[in-house]
């Protein structure tokens, strides 16, 4: 059929149709730049071609977390639980990573909004959803485990829940001793429960594991 000098026109200077993977990865290196507004934009591109992928929508929540659009945020996480991947023997491991990724990341997002009650549920279901053990994930999966229990222990420290806040970083410690955050925070949170030899002890190990890092923060704040 012999288009119109109009259709030509409006064919010419149409975008190439890319299949999904092209803006889903484009969307990724986007992201890995900090250039969050153009990827945000490549996952919707996606999101066109193929709408049931769900590491696009946990990316695009990704995106806009990052541009601190929290409420927009939360509906991809949604979505991209909804799609969760399907339960298979060669994917499972991989599955657990990724959906304790979106938890996660729903988790956050609802705390940005202070909406800690809201909050804690999804830190859980991160937790109840840890990666299966491996030995290359394992490094990995104590390191993921770490920080989602530190985010739970924040929502709990904002309803006031000192000592389930405490908990959560005694958790954390054991998954993974060398962690600078967990020792420091968790001396803030003995100093609210009025324990205050446990909290010098947690602030010595924290200079311990990183004495650049805490000399830093003495720098950085003034004290009276």
């Amino acid at each position: 059929m012999v288009q119109s000098k109009e259709e030509q026109k409006v064919s010419d200077t149409s975008e190439p149709v890319y299949p999904m993977n092209f803006w889903y990865y484009k969307g990724v290196a986007l992201y890995k730049q900090e250039k969050y507004e153009e990827s945000n934009a490549c996952f919707d591109k996606a999101i066109t071609v193929n709408s049931e992928h769900y590491l696009t929508w946990n990316n695009k929540g990704k995106a806009l977390y990052r541009l601190k659009k929290y409420e927009e945020a939360i509906p991809c996480f949604d979505e991209a639980i909804r799609l969760k991947p399907v339960r298979t023997e060669n994917l499972e491991k991989w599955k657990n990573m990724c959906r304790v990724s979106i938890w996660y990341n729903k988790g956050k997002a609802l705390y940005k909004q202070k909406k800690y009650e809201e909050a804690i549920p999804c830190f859980e279901e991160a937790i109840r959803l840890k990666p299966v053990r491996t030995e290359n994930l394992e490094k990995w999966k104590n390191r993921c485990n770490v920080f989602v229990w530190i985010h739970k222990s924040g929502a709990l420290i904002k309803q006031e829940k000192y000592e389930e806040a405490n908990t959560c970083f005694n958790e954390a410690i054991r998954l993974r001793p060398e962690s600078y955050n967990s020792w420091f925070v968790k001396a803030s949170t003995l100093i609210l429960l009025e324990r205050y030899p446990e909290s010098c002890a947690c602030v010595d190990e924290a200079k311990r594991i990183d004495p650049k890092r805490f000399n830093e923060f003495l720098t950085k704040y003034e004290f009276d």
